[in-house]
């Protein structure tokens, strides 16, 4: 997977600004980039999010913290964590923010999405390279429920499924007891939208 399709999806996650961080629910979870779909199930407590993607035969597991202004990406076979710090301050006021820099975007209406009331939002990146796309955010849970991005380095659609509104327990959001902290030099990973 190019470098640059990781940029373009992990800025579309910046434009839920529109998001209220208060539900709780799962979903299955789909990425398609290019001819690499990425599934996987995602679950989200307010403002924490835990993502586990299957990824060349082995699971990834992040789980982003904004309560501590941190997320950790799981080894789940060696048992070992790497820690990275997020932004300070409030999330859904940075995420504001960035979007504004980024993209300009517009409300283009409502849909329902999997039986869901739908905010549609179309963006184009500022940059344009980055391209176009549509984001349909759920006005029951304030989540994005499918975005679609056309770009020079590829397209890509994220769509959640089968959501559960349910209360999420908060063990889903530590790290496992046995796990181990590791360094890294590698730069912070991007929990995709």
């Amino acid at each position: 997977m190019k470098k640059s399709s990781i940029v373009v999806c992990a800025l579309a996650y910046l434009l839920i600004a529109s998001a209220c961080f208060a539900s709780e629910f799962s979903a299955k979870y789909t990425e398609k980039q290019g001819p690499v779909t990425r599934n996987g199930i995602e679950y989200v407590k307010g403002e924490n999010v835990r993502q586990v993607v299957a990824v060349t035969g082995s699971k990834q597991v992040i789980i982003s913290r904004q309560d501590l202004k941190v997320t950790w990406e799981l080894d789940m076979k060696d048992k070992t964590y790497i820690e990275f710090p997020n932004a300070k301050g409030d999330l859904s006021k940075q995420i504001a923010i960035r979007a504004k820099r980024l993209a300009d975007t517009t409300k283009s209406g409502t849909e329902t999405i999997q039986n869901q009331l739908c905010d549609k939002y179309t963006f184009t990146y500022k940059m344009k390279e980055f391209g176009v796309g549509t984001q349909w955010v759920s006005q029951k849970i304030g989540w994005p429920i499918k975005t679609e991005i056309k770009s020079k380095v590829g397209d890509t659609l994220v769509e959640l499924k089968d959501i559960k509104i349910e209360v999420q327990p908060d063990k889903l959001f530590e790290i496992p007891k046995g796990f181990r902290k590791i360094e890294s030099k590698r730069s912070q990973p991007k929990i995709n939208k």
